[in-house]
């Protein structure tokens, strides 16, 4: 496999980029446009400047982002299988996998480097990098330290590169050299990046993030973050789809947590609120009432929490639901005889305007990990103080067609094209016995039009005005 690796700050030199411009005609239309972009024509600095031109942040970040996604770009049968970039490089590795274009990329790394540069004349700091002595010493001395002094890249095992004010820096070189280190070498660069006195240029680059577009790449980033491959722009699927779905019913809330396990950050995950019975407290104003997790134990073509009647039996039901109560099974067995053999009386024993809610959003987010698809499940159902059960969705990282099997009668998996679910029928399953909520609501012609309408309001509030783009933006 082949893998391309980016430098970050530090790897410039004068004269970086000259034979590329002079050799390359592909190469000298890409610096012209950086010039263009930039306007100020940084081809001279890097190609006349001395090494304190180069060294100064808004010159060194393009600079080496102009050096390496040109070098890339103009190299013969350029296909990375997987890309990576040390801090800065990290742009660079996002613009030669497709994530970003090259102008935007160029215009993020400048907009990081202009507010990192404010950062740094705001407080006069550096970076030294610290090799032949355990990480956690380097740790213990920078904490120690009463001038702002951090760890902040740990690069290789033995070495980790600080970063702090110009007083902390040389307190933890003199500290760290006399409990052993080897070397303790200042490093040429512009500021202390990575620690606390970057927070202003984290907060306006945020925004600039925000307003940028993120493409499909080509290839996975290994990013700074976790060490993790990265290659789907859809890891924000599961909180989207619930940004969406608050607006029509009670579901969790959901966001992003960084995950720590020692100190170290493991990874990115979406983070969703727990349904138990705080959630039903919150939302339907009791608990005690039966309270159903409908997904099966061994979810598989022959075992659904469809509320499909089986038998008069409850314990026919133990192997497709879970109860979150203290008692409900014959609560679910009568709610499965009323869905499957009496479906005029549905509205009896449902919240029907919820249950239409859960049924269009299903459709709409081609959200087929769910009771419309195949294994009819993730949700829950809590009968609330009227007598009426409620649904509430559950586990939407396969929303947006991930799961693309909709089920067909008989067991079958319904697989689908990406077109089939571009297309999904919004009268999936109607006719459906395996389905005998949804046939049980097409049944009666009011429900029928309260679940269309439905289908359109989810529609026209977020697809066709495009507003699910903007909130996913926001979220990347």
């Amino acid at each position: 496999m082949k893998a391309y690796v980016f430098p970050g700050q530090g790897a410039q030199y004068p004269g970086m980029g000259k034979d590329l411009y002079d050799n390359s005609a592909e190469a000298k239309a890409m610096f012209e446009k950086a010039n263009e972009i930039l306007g100020f024509d940084i081809t001279k600095i890097m190609f006349e400047g001395s090494v304190d031109d180069l060294k100064e942040t808004k010159v060194t970040q393009p600079a080496i982002f102009l050096h390496s996604v040109i070098l890339a770009k103009t190299l013969k049968d350029f296909k990375p299988e997987m890309v990576a970039g040390h801090s800065l490089g990290e742009f660079s590795a996002l613009v030669a996998n497709g994530t970003l274009t090259f102008e935007d990329g160029l215009i993020l790394v400048s907009k990081r480097a202009q507010a990192m540069q404010k950062a740094c004349e705001m407080e006069p700091s550096t970076m030294a990098a610290i090799v032949g002595i355990d990480d956690i010493v380097v740790e213990e001395v920078c904490a120690s330290i009463a001038d702002v002094v951090v760890p902040a890249n740990y690069n290789c095992p033995g070495q980790l590169v600080i970063s702090g004010s110009f007083a902390g820096i040389d307190k933890a070189c003199e500290m760290l050299t006399a409990r052993g280190a080897k070397r303790a070498l200042k490093l040429v660069v512009g500021g202390a990046f990575h620690s606390p006195l970057m927070e202003p240029a984290r907060e306006e680059l945020a925004a600039a993030i925000e307003a940028t577009k993120f493409n499909t790449p080509v290839c996975p980033v290994y990013q700074n973050v976790n060490a993790q491959p990265t290659s789907d722009p859809s890891v924000i699927r599961e909180v989207l789809a619930y940004e969406i779905l608050q607006n029509y019913m009670d579901c969790p809330r959901s966001n992003f947590a960084q995950v720590f396990i020692n100190g170290s950050c493991i990874g990115l995950y979406s983070n969703d609120e727990s349904i138990n019975k705080k959630f039903v407290s919150n939302h339907f104003y009791s608990s005690g009432n039966s309270f159903i997790k409908c997904s099966p134990v061994s979810p598989g073509p022959y075992s659904r929490s469809n509320l499909k009647f089986l038998s008069a039996d409850s314990s026919e039901y133990f192997e497709e639901y879970e109860l979150e109560s203290d008692y409900g099974w014959n609560d679910l067995v009568d709610l499965c005889d009323i869905v499957t053999n009496n479906p005029a009386w549905i509205n009896e024993r449902m919240d029907i305007d919820r249950i239409a809610w859960m049924l269009a959003f299903n459709n709409v987010l081609v959200s087929l990990d769910s009771y419309s698809g195949w294994f009819s499940q993730n949700y829950y159902l809590y009968k609330d103080n009227n007598g009426f059960f409620n649904p509430v969705v559950w586990d939407l990282n396969m929303s947006f067609g991930a799961f693309p099997f909709a089920g067909s009668p008989g067991g079958g998996s319904g697989s689908l094209t990406i077109q089939d679910m571009v297309n999904l029928s919004p009268v999936l399953h109607s006719t459906h016995s395996d389905w005998p909520l949804i046939k049980g609501l097409f049944s009666d012609p009011t429900f029928k039009r309260m679940y269309l309408a439905h289908v359109k309001t989810i529609m026209n509030e977020n697809f066709t005005s495009n507003t699910y783009v903007t909130t996913a933006q926001h979220l990347q």
